[in-house]
Order: structure tokens, then C-alpha cells, then sequence
């Protein structure tokens, strides 16, 4: 088995055509080349250049695009982002892009926000600190997350390392939003 790393918009032709089933040619044309003269011949040359690059199709299909028959994906690590190091700009593509990476993240905290919410529940709170540290590493950012991690040090009467949190959550929220965490 060849295994062929992908970049740019070939990556993102293919998480296209594997996130959108049924995504018609001129759609993933569209999409992916919206500024070019003739993405209909941008969307030619990538599936020549797969063929090319393999001596076989990657993707194929006439009206719409699928995998080739005996193309398999390799799974992303937990907590890589969908087209890594792909802008997700204000075109269709970069709002497609965005959404698909905000959805992929949900899916992933979910299971942990549930997990902890159990341990919380039925008073693991080594176990629910743990969680609610994974949720913080996962989106620095969430607030929810922050507030957690402060309710789990207060349960486990540790104030000082739940104030600490809280400095955190203000030093973040200051430094990337000029705000003040929200009042719960």
C-alpha cells in the first residue's frame, strides 16, 4: 500500500468528496477554486495529478465524486484539525471548512463533557479534575471548561488552585477578547 500525503486543495478536494457524499463536480469545483477562470479544468488537473502521482484514480466518479475503489483514509490523531494549516476564509469553501472543524471539535469534547459530568455525579473527583483538564487542553478557551475546573478545586477544597483558575480565565479572556469571564 502507497500511502500519499496531502496538501492544500488536493487535501481538501478529498475531505470534501469523503465529508460531502454525493458532492457533485461542479459543486467541489466551485467551491475550491470559486476564483479561478475555469474550475471545472482546476478540478481536471487535480484528479489528473492524483492519477499521476498513484498510476491509479484516488477519486473518481462522473457527475459525482467518490473515493476510488481500494483508496482507504488514514484516521487523524485525536485533536487534529481538519486540513491543518488550511485558512478558512470568508468563501464558501473557508465557511464550509469552519463549520466541518467546529462540528469535528463538538464531537469530540462531548464524550469528555459527558464523562465528566458522570465522575462529577458519582463523586470521582480525581477522575472529573482529570476530564476537565483534557477539556481545557482540547479548547483552551472555553469558558465552560475554565468554570469547571474551578467548581472541581472548590469540591476538593483546594481554593487556592480554583483561584488560580480563575487568574487564568481572566488572563485569557483579557488577552484574546478584552472581556471579563461571564457572570454564572
Amino acid at each position: 500500500q502507497e500511502l500519499l500525503p496531502l496538501r492544500g486543495r488536493a487535501a481538501a478536494l478529498v475531505a470534501l468528496v469523503v465529508l460531502r457524499p454525493g458532492l457533485r463536480r461542479e459543486q467541489a469545483a466551485s467551491l475550491l477554486w470559486a476564483s479561478a477562470a475555469d474550475p471545472r479544468q482546476n478540478l481536471r488537473q487535480q484528479l489528473l495529478r492524483f492519477r499521476q502521482t498513484l498510476g491509479t484514480a484516488l477519486l473518481e466518479g462522473e457527475d459525482t465524486l467518490q473515493l476510488a475503489a481500494g483508496v482507504a483514509l488514514l484516521a487523524p490523531a485525536d485533536g487534529a484539525e481538519l486540513l491543518a494549516g488550511e485558512a478558512a476564509g470568508s468563501d464558501e469553501f473557508g465557511l464550509w471548512l469552519a463549520a466541518q472543524r467546529q462540528s469535528l471539535a463538538q464531537a469530540q469534547r462531548e464524550p469528555l463533557r459527558q464523562a465528566l459530568a458522570d465522575a462529577e455525579a458519582q463523586g470521582d473527583l480525581d477522575t472529573a479534575l482529570r476530564l476537565a483538564q483534557s477539556l481545557l487542553a482540547l479548547d483552551p478557551q472555553d469558558e465552560a471548561s475554565h468554570a469547571a475546573l474551578m467548581q472541581l478545586h472548590y469540591l476538593r477544597g483546594e481554593p487556592s488552585a480554583g483561584l488560580q483558575a480563575y487568574q487564568r480565565l481572566v488572563a485569557m479572556l483579557s488577552a484574546h477578547w478584552g472581556t471579563q469571564p461571564a457572570a454564572s
